[in-house]
């Protein structure tokens, strides 16, 4: 009994980070393509900057259903999230986002299991309030 209590202890972190893996955050880099796995059954898939968007282009991809739509975006010009929703299980398209005068580029494809947040911080800024080493 002592030994099933142990395997089930050691595999609650398992279970845990599972659970939260569909919360990611990543530094920005305008270099880098971001797969953005993308809710398509249930809720959606939201993306979060650290201030406010300045644009959005993609070519499947509508702010109300449509017959042409892959997605369905939600976003008010001024904020710095918006919101994705793929219509059909085998949806996949780019979403360009024009953040402080860069593009950066993003590969949606519809999944079963989706980031329900992606959340993007400045790298620069966390290095520039590094602890300083006495050296």
């Amino acid at each position: 009994m002592k030994s099933l209590f142990y395997l089930l202890i050691g595999l609650l972190p398992l279970v845990q980070s599972s659970a939260t893996s569909s919360i990611i955050q990543k530094p920005l880099d305008e270099a880098i393509v971001y797969e953005v796995p993308t809710a398509w059954r249930a809720g959606n898939t939201t993306i979060l900057f650290p201030s406010e968007i300045s644009a959005l282009y993609g070519k499947d991809i509508a702010a109300q259903e449509q017959p042409n739509a892959r997605f369905l975006v939600s976003f008010v010009p001024g904020n710095y999230y918006l919101t994705l929703r793929a219509f059909d299980r085998n949806a996949e398209d780019y979403l360009t986002i024009i953040y402080q005068r860069k593009a950066y580029i993003f590969h949606l494809v519809a999944s079963d299991t989706p980031f329900r947040t992606l959340t993007f911080f400045n790298p620069k800024r966390f290095a520039q309030n590094a602890p300083v080493a006495p050296s």
